[in-house]
């Protein structure tokens, strides 16, 4: 990890801190979440697709600043290695943060919310000489509008909403046949999204609540502006094919392709204050299907 890499992880870590510390004096209520998770990603290497496994932590927290409005920040950060071809090694690093902010008006909601995407990828030689170093950064911003009803044990939830992110792709291949060993494949793209939404509550006598629930969206790719370009100028193709899951799909990321995610979770109460949820995570109808799962520990305030 390059110095300027660390700094910025440090002032996000800081910001965060910052917010939570702010924010905890002036809310009305809030809540803390730390967890695990993994996911899938793939890459194609040489005609031969890696497939990878990136875990690690991550972190949210959430502030109801009014009765009507709510704050939350978030942090993820996942990683693994691989052997590739040849005794090769690949690693990959994962990084994410975003802050959102929502506005409720009875049984209405508003949110808007920013995110910063960093995926990291190297494989080395077995003589430890780098043979791809590509790096993939993909500012976001979405907004969204949800509707929520109730009917019995059950909530209903049904929203709509645009995703729009302008990503960079640097790929850097010093191969000694490659004239030009650095490319940059950039560009634009608006999503328009549609999910439903549904969760029971389940009172257990003298043990606790259990919350189970389930949701599906799907990502439609209204508009996608790529541009490649090498350094002498001259275009250049794509050089990988990769998806991921868990916070996002990264070929919706860069603007691939629409697709789906379906995902189940289950909510546990240990006390009136402290919960635990597991979740798995389906993208679905793309050209590869992977999966994601979380194990959350939160804290309510």
């Amino acid at each position: 990890m390059i110095p300027s890499q660390r700094a910025y992880i440090k002032l996000s870590l800081l910001v965060l801190t910052i917010i939570a510390t702010t924010a905890s004096s002036v809310c009305y209520a809030g809540a803390a979440f730390v967890g695990y998770s993994q996911s899938e990603q793939s890459t194609l290497v040489s005609n031969q697709i890696l497939g990878f496994s990136p875990k690690g932590t991550s972190a949210l927290l959430s502030f109801d600043l009014t009765q009507d409005w709510s704050l939350s920040v978030d942090y993820t950060k996942l990683n693994d290695t691989q052997i590739a071809v040849n005794n090769a090694t690949g690693e990959l690093e994962v990084s994410s943060w975003g802050v959102g902010v929502s506005r409720y008006v009875n049984d209405w909601s508003i949110s808007l919310s920013y995110s910063d995407w960093h995926d990291d990828l190297v494989i080395l030689l077995n003589n430890n000489l780098v043979f791809l170093d590509q790096a993939t950064r993909s500012p976001s911003t979405s907004f969204s509008v949800a509707y929520d009803w109730e009917q019995g044990s059950w909530q209903f939830g049904l929203s709509a909403g645009a995703h729009y992110s302008d990503w960079q792709q640097i790929s850097f291949s010093p191969d000694r046949t490659n004239i030009n060993p650095q490319s940059i494949d950039e560009g634009k793209s608006t999503f328009i999204s549609i999910a439903l939404s549904t969760a029971k509550l389940i009172e257990i006598e003298q043990v606790g609540n259990m919350i189970i629930g389930s949701s599906f969206s799907w990502n439609q790719l209204t508009d996608s502006d790529s541009m490649a370009v090498s350094r002498n100028g001259r275009n250049i193709s794509r050089i990988s094919n990769r998806t991921s899951s868990n916070i996002s799909n990264i070929a919706g990321i860069i603007g691939t392709e629409s697709y789906g995610q379906l995902s189940f979770y289950l909510s546990y109460d240990i006390t009136d204050n402290v919960s635990v949820d597991v979740e798995s995570t389906f993208d679905v109808g793309g050209e590869q299907n992977t999966q994601a799962w979380s194990l959350n520990f939160g804290y309510f305030f």
